[in-house]
């Protein structure tokens, strides 16, 4: 039975609560079956699976026009306060065991559960007698292995309750769900593997737990500006955070036909989690239950770094501290039958620290960015139209400097050995979403101080009419926004602002554009501000006293004013303007040392993520995303009516993003490993693997009349199987000379569309129109779509391997055949 800790090397995200076993670690232990509730818990009596308004009842009866509602029509079902006895959106189930893992819906129409991509094996469910509630699964391998997960309360985790917190202008608020819960009967997210029943044998695998109580989480689900539209709607912000409380199941033993394994926990709560405990040891023993080893797990509290910190008003200060630390793991200890210390492996880590857990100093992705944010709106220009058209204070660029804390850098072996781990940014260089003028990429800050101290800025050409200038050229990758800090001697001061402009004012200041409107000086009339300008344009900002100037170099005495002026300029440039930085980290080098003495690898590997010469864009990135930035909404329709509204614009904290293969939000085209021994090269391999797939082939669309269904809100069930599978890898010498390429092709067999409008109704709640029409529905303002799938056996068809020998090429083809082929 395998047992391992597997380390995630993506980065740590500044929200993560770390497992049991340590901030980036995982303990897998056989397996689990999880779900992410949409909607309605499926399996409850209004959900997708028990409710008699299915599917079929809300296409049988459409609507007869746009506008809500007759009661037998589709819109009537669904209304706000039809939210909690309708449920047209399937829950999503995901699984995993030794060899397999995946996804699964319920399909209405077929009435089981569907494979998303189908694989052999046969998953069936363990209803509660009563309640009809889902307690338990078992999946069958094509081998014959069964899976038993669930089935009582020591291999379930429940959920005890959901509650939302929300935090607005007009004060703070809280609401709680009685969808997911029950006193006697709650709903479960993740079951729990029970029993490896093995074919052909009356042995098994036994798994026993330890239930953890009342364990309870605060998450930031969200932060939300809606902007004001032509004076007709208030300005709206909201803060959300989810509270979640539920019982939670720990591994304590498993038993094997060859003996057992133990999990003991620490018996001191841990700092970062109440209610819960580190584990501390693990021992496996025979049949004889006589001790072959055991495992000590060395753990500690790693603290949050000073600054950068957002402590919510309403939020326990008990959960609050809880966020400044982090379960880290330090050293394992190995013992041996007579509990004697014979090895002991050590971890380190990036030294730089995260900020606690509900900081906002976070990327587009929740990855640590070192910037001082005041909110999480990122800063962009959200109606291109519109030259003031700037909302959110928020630097959500990905950062390179901070992406690191905290990552796991280095593994000392009980040998005296040790591996180092080198790791980087993500890149992508293509994308299939939209919205990439609103990404803001890793940029150069460039600053720029005008001032008249001295003569350095002195303007020689007299008919310009100006005392100094400085020109300013805009880089043609910049993303045009310019920051103004401007403070003239002699201006008045109001409410702590100094007001430029006014007559005892020393200076005036403009900004001129020369390649545009080389005659047309823009006074600067503001200390701080920021400003659209035009990249690849070349500007000048210009000052000019305001009485008679007596020349560059002396301080001015005259009327109106004596002193001075300065005024620091800021703006960016994206050094790589074909390429985006994105979600995360991946390895760039992996070095091996015999000794923690030796300054050169024995092994050492590198890793680069380019497209090679004979590739479209060569020697640019090979990353591939199916989204940039998306995290707002132009249509959103505001709580208040007026006639003819134009709707506001809505911008989320969120970013959508959409996995490109298993969780990852980035593939790659190409990789290149190479191969360095402590002296010389030793070739490398180039590994293409295939490209982004979109289910272009999809047949049904997803519209709801005409329902303009905001996109980064919309679910969608690719084909990702499809994405990142390893077509070509040809092994180079150290030479450069090909010595072997291997080629495969895949095929995609029994290939289903479900129709979506048969398989789920997404919809999206905005504020309730708040009007004394009665002829408005008060709860329809909905937006509304359909979303199908897409499954099929997904599988290698042939693969040919070429060997380059001095003797003359061998090209060998092996065809895989499969009795299901159509």
């Amino acid at each position: 039975m395998p047992v391992l800790l597997a380390y995630s090397g993506g980065g740590v995200k500044v929200a993560d609560i770390a497992s049991w076993v340590g901030l980036g670690w995982n303990l897998q232990a056989g397996g689990l079956v999880t779900r992410t509730i949409n909607w309605l818990p499926d399996d409850g009596a209004n959900g997708y699976i028990n409710n008699p308004y299915d599917l079929a009842q809300f296409n049988a009866n459409p609507d007869s026009g746009p506008a809500c509602c007759n009661p037998n029509e589709q819109g009537a079902q669904l209304l706000g306060h039809m939210v909690n006895v309708r449920d047209y959106e399937p829950d999503e189930f995901n699984f995993s065991v030794p060899g397999y893992s995946g996804t699964f819906y319920y399909d209405q129409n077929l009435s089981e559960f569907v494979q998303i991509q189908k694989t052999n094996i046969k998953i069936e469910t363990q209803l509660h007698f009563s309640s009809e509630r889902i307690i338990g699964f078992t999946i069958t391998t094509p081998n014959g292995v069964k899976y038993h997960f669930g089935g009582s309360s020591n291999y379930l985790e429940a959920i005890e309750r959901i509650q939302t917190w929300t935090l607005a202008y007009d004060g703070a608020y809280t609401s709680e769900s009685n969808s997911y819960s029950s006193a006697t009967i709650p709903y479960y997210q993740s079951w729990m593997l029970r029993e490896i029943e093995l074919p052909n044998s009356d042995k098994k695998v036994l798994f026993d737990y330890e239930s953890e109580h009342n364990i309870k989480t605060i998450n930031k689900s969200d932060e939300e500006f809606v902007a004001q539209m032509w004076g007709q709607c208030d300005q709206q912000y909201n803060i959300y955070h989810v509270e979640k409380k539920y019982t939670q199941p720990r591994i304590k033993e498993i038993v094997f036909p060859g003996g057992k394994i133990t999990f003991e926990k620490s018996l001191v709560e841990r700092r970062d989690l109440k209610n819960d405990f580190a584990l501390e040891k693990m021992s496996l023993y025979d049949t004889g239950q006589n001790l072959i080893k055991s495992f000590s797990l060395h753990t500690s509290q790693s603290g949050a770094a000073d600054g950068y910190n957002y402590n919510p008003p309403y939020i326990d200060p008990n959960i609050i501290e809880e966020g400044t630390q982090r379960l880290r793991l330090d050293s394992i200890s190995v013992f041996d039958v007579n509990s004697i210390n014979a090895h002991r492996y050590g971890f380190e880590y990036n030294p730089l620290k995260l900020p606690q857990r509900f900081s906002r100093s976070i990327d587009y992705f929740g990855y640590y960015n070192g910037y001082d944010n005041d909110d999480l709106i990122p800063r962009a220009r959200y109606r291109p139209g519109v030259p003031t058209g700037y909302y959110g204070k928020a630097n959500r660029s990905v950062n390179p400097n901070y992406t690191q804390a905290e990552i796991l850098t280095k593994i000392v072996y009980p040998t005296g050995g040790n591996e180092e781990f080198v790791w980087e940014n993500n890149y992508v260089g293509m994308f299939s979403g939209i919205e990439s003028d609103l990404y803001r990429d890793h940029l150069m800050g460039y600053t720029k101080v005008f001032h008249s101290s001295g003569c350095m800025f002195e303007d020689t050409n007299p008919s310009d009419g100006y005392d100094f200038s400085m020109p300013i050229d805009i880089p043609q990758h910049s993303d045009g926004i310019m920051e103004f800090d401007i403070t003239i001697e002699g201006c008045p001061v109001s409410n702590g602002i100094q007001v430029l402009g006014d007559t005892n004012c020393s200076y005036s200041l403009f900004l001129i554009d020369l390649t545009d409107a080389p005659n047309s000086p823009q006074p600067l009339l503001e200390p701080k501000f920021i400003k659209f300008l035009t990249p690849g344009n070349s500007y000048k900002i210009a000052a000019t006293y305001n009485g008679d100037f007596q020349g560059c170099g002396v301080t001015q005495t005259q009327l109106p004013n004596e002193g001075g002026f300065q005024a620091i300029i800021k703006y960016t440039e994206d050094p790589t303007p074909e390429e985006y930085i994105h979600s995360g980290l991946r390895i760039k080098e992996l070095k091996a040392y015999n000794s923690n003495f030796d300054s050169v690898p024995s092994l050492w590997k590198s890793y680069e993520y380019v497209n090679p010469d004979n590739a479209p864009a060569p020697g640019l990135s090979s990353g591939m995303a199916y989204l940039l930035s998306l995290n707002h909404m132009r249509n959103y329709r505001p709580s208040c009516y007026a006639p003819n509204d134009p709707g506001t614009i809505k911008i989320s904290s969120n970013t959508l993003a959409t996995p490109v293969t298993g969780s990852s939000l980035v593939g790659y085209r190409y990789v290149k490993e190479s191969f360095m021994g402590p002296s010389s090269s030793n070739g490398y391999k180039l590994y293409q693997y295939s490209n982004l797939d979109s289910n272009a082939g999809y047949p049904y669309g997803t519209a709801y009349f005409n329902s303009p269904f905001p996109k980064m809100y919309e679910k969608s069930i690719l084909p990702i199987w499809r994405n990142g599978n390893l077509l070509k890898a040809t092994i180079f010498d150290k030479d450069n000379n090909i010595k072997k390429i291997e080629e495969y092709l895949y095929e995609g067999a029994n290939t289903f569309h479900r129709d979506s409008k048969d398989f789920s109704v997404q919809v999206f709640r905005m504020p309730n129109i708040s009007i004394t029409d009665p002829q408005v529905i008060f709860d329809n303002n909905i937006y509304v779509r359909h979303y199908g799938y897409t499954t099929e056996h997904h599988r290698l068809k042939s693969q040919t391997t070429t060997d380059y020998l001095d003797g003359g090429d061998v090209t060998v083809t092996q065809v895989h055949t499969y009795d299901n082929n159509p």
